[in-house]
């Protein structure tokens, strides 16, 4: 169920801005800054050694705006502004808006300053950070909590009053060629930018997340101001912060909309990405070669989201020089059947990329580029043996999938990123506690029956390095089509036992052979 939300209204008398909390009163609100380093910092008495589970908090804003505390009791806070906005909304006049408003971030705003912000952002040690995505755009700091009041005026003044000033855009332009660079350096999240590409061509999710150089001239101050005004309103933006008071931070978040009228609330169509599939192969003077090929599911809201993610964690993965210890995953089927095996494969990890409306699951594999043709081949072989688990193993992928959500619910940022993506793409928050039931409730078969259905829709094969000896699109779709139909069959009469790649003549053939249980699908 969506959660209920506290109804806030202010009068202009609580929000004024003479109430507004400023750098002095930051600094002096931290109680310990005196104390000696040889003497302890704890109260008389000690810090409390038991508390009660903290609980999210919610309020809604007159204009709709969401704000969503939790207090954890720590001495650090941690603040995030999400905006329901990013490449995915773009269209194709202004592709690049949402990565150059993300190089605009904390920066000069009616508020204050560039260099003012900056001042008295390091003057409190604040970690400040702006991160644009395929569906949303975060805009994160980290202070001490008694900074929260400081610096929640300066985050939300990037989305209600930033100046956009022409000099601080130029400058802002060279942020398009770092992230090029970054983006070369690092094959990995390459790859996950050209399988979007090629899953989503020309659309949606298939429109890249970072500015490309031929747009930068189309990326001017009022076309980020004109995305901001469509975008960028308050029912479409979510404030999560930890380690804060909720009644506190509420009205900090108020005041940033004082004088400002967004007028009525406007209803804006979720996005409905078209997937197509396809090949696309990238030629690059490396060392390897790296291939992916990914399959479209429901995404975030399907009811397939639990069954993917209990796949993911079972297929896991690894590098060739990853060490062991527990989850690790060196008891994965990626790890045992494929890393153990063939020692021309550097890496091979599964991937699963939730988006609000669809999404893709897949494998990934770094080899030498020699090894791509067998690469492939393997890929498949281990989709074609998701027709039996063990009891073992499956339980297993379970466990650890459940350790890893409780362990990350430890984390800060993930509490904030975790309930801020939710609320956007479904307006309601699980708990740990209510993920590890789902994860529960997920039984063998099921993780069959989605991978027959992701099978059902064309495949998306994406390569970049040494390409030349990575086996052609329709030999690989045809493979995919017998991987369907044997686990289809496995469900229905057998189990599929034995999967051959055969790449002796260059071409891709699969030898099958099938044991039939006398005693119908597995259970």
């Amino acid at each position: 169920p969506e959660p209920t939300y506290r109804q806030v209204k202010y009068s202009p008398e609580e929000l004024s801005p003479s109430t507004l909390p400023g750098l002095r009163a930051a600094l002096a609100g931290n109680k310990i800054k005196d104390t000696p380093m040889d003497q302890p910092a704890a109260p008389e008495g000690g810090w409390a050694t038991s508390l009660p589970p903290p609980d999210l908090e919610f309020s809604v804003l007159e204009n709709g705006m969401r704000v969503v505390t939790v207090d954890k009791g720590g001495v650090t806070a941690l603040l995030g502004l999400f905006v329901d906005a990013g490449s995915a909304f773009e269209t194709e006049q202004n592709v690049g808006v949402s990565h150059m408003a993300e190089l605009m971030a904390w920066r000069s705003s009616e508020l204050k300053g560039h260099l003012d912000t900056a001042k008295e952002l390091e003057a409190l040690g604040v970690s400040a950070v702006c991160q644009s995505n395929r569906e949303h755009i975060l805009y994160q700091a980290e202070c001490l909590r008694d900074a929260a009041g400081t610096v929640v005026p300066l985050m939300m003044a990037n989305v209600t009053a930033p100046l956009l000033l022409p000099d601080e855009m130029a400058e802002a332009c060279h942020g398009v060629f770092v992230a090029r660079d970054n983006l070369e350096r690092n094959p990995s999240q390459l790859m996950t930018e050209l399988l979007h590409h090629a899953a989503y061509p020309g659309n949606t999710l298939g429109r890249p997340m970072h500015c490309q150089e031929d747009n930068i001239a189309n990326i001017t101050p009022d076309a980020i101001r004109g995305f901001m005004g469509e975008h960028f309103r308050p029912e479409r933006m979510v404030f999560v912060a930890v380690n804060v008071d909720h009644e506190e931070t509420t009205k900090w978040v108020a005041r940033s909309f004082l004088g400002k009228d967004y007028g009525p609330r406007r209803e804006r169509p979720r996005i409905q990405p078209v997937y197509q599939g396809g090949d696309m192969r990238i030629p690059a003077d490396l060392a390897n070669v790296h291939i992916s090929l990914g399959f479209e599911y429901g995404g975030w809201n399907s009811e397939d989201l639990v069954s993917v993610t209990v796949l993911n964690t079972l297929l896991g993965g690894g590098g060739a020089f990853s060490t062991g210890g527990p989850g690790k995953g060196m008891h994965t089927r990626l790890f045992t059947n494929v890393m153990n095996r063939y020692s021309r494969i550097e890496s091979t990890m599964a991937f699963s990329h939730a988006h609000e409306n669809s999404g893709l699951f897949g494998v990934s594999v770094e080899c030498m580029p020699e090894a791509a043709r067998d690469a492939a081949g393997i890929i498949l072989a281990e989709l074609a043996k998701l027709g039996s688990f063990t009891d073992e193993e499956f339980q297993r992928a379970k466990n650890s999938l459940k350790q890893s959500i409780t362990m990350n619910l430890e984390s800060k940022a993930v509490v904030v990123e975790d309930t801020g993506r939710q609320l956007l793409m479904s307006s309601r928050v699980a708990t740990g506690k209510q993920f590890r039931a789902m994860v529960d409730a997920v039984e063998p078969k099921d993780l069959t029956q989605v991978v027959v259905k992701m099978l059902e829709k064309p495949a998306t094969l994406v390569s970049y390095g040494p390409v030349q000896k990575v086996p052609d699109y329709a030999a690989v779709a045809q493979a995919c089509n017998q991987v369907k139909e044997q686990l289809a069959n496995s469900f229905e009469r057998g189990l599929v036992s034995f999967f051959l790649f055969a790449a002796a003549t260059g071409e891709l053939r699969w030898k099958v052979s099938r044991q039939v249980r006398a005693r119908g699908p597995p259970a």
